[in-house]
């Protein structure tokens, strides 16, 4: 595979190493325009009001891919570090941390400076060495555009959104 079509993960705060994906398919950007609603109105036409811009979703298909010809590496841990930074963790004093926050680059059709939220990875193919390893995996992974609030915003729709 060309290094054209290399995609690179990596977290948005703290910087640590990116992971190295391969896009083997197209990829989809979505959402971010709109946030119009139509309002009914008795024996009147509906109105038409915009209430809000909705999040950009992006989605791209990847695969891990460390096969090289007489010489095998494991995918294993780039696999676990994609889980770990769509996972909710537990800070050290023992507290539930949201998951951790990523950013795109190489060949992707969205800027760097969009932070996303890892909301789903759907796991497909892969391929194993002779120990049961895996060398290569595929990998749709779903992401959400993250919108930066204030903390009383933020407490405020929190709050909202868990019926409080």
């Amino acid at each position: 595979m060309s290094r054209d079509l290399d995609v690179y993960l990596s977290r948005a705060i703290p910087s640590r190493p990116s992971l190295q994906l391969k896009l083997i398919g197209t990829d989809k950007l979505s959402g971010g325009v709109g946030g119009w609603q139509e309002v009914s109105r008795k024996l009147r036409e509906p109105l038409l009001v915009w209430t809000e811009q909705p999040l950009r979703t992006y989605t791209l298909p990847l695969r891990f891919d460390r096969f090289l010809p007489n010489w095998e590496y494991t995918v294993e841990g780039e696999i676990r570090a994609l889980q770990d930074w769509a996972s909710a963790g537990r800070a050290s004093y023992q507290e539930y941390a949201p998951p951790t926050l990523v950013r795109v680059s190489g060949n992707v059709r969205v800027p760097l400076s969009i932070t996303w939220a890892i909301t789903g990875l759907d796991w497909g193919e892969f391929v194993t060495n002779d120990r049961g390893e895996r060398i290569r995996q595929d990998v749709t992974v779903t992401l959400k555009e993250r919108a930066y609030a204030h903390e009383k915003g933020y407490a405020d729709a929190l709050r909202q959104a868990l019926g409080d």
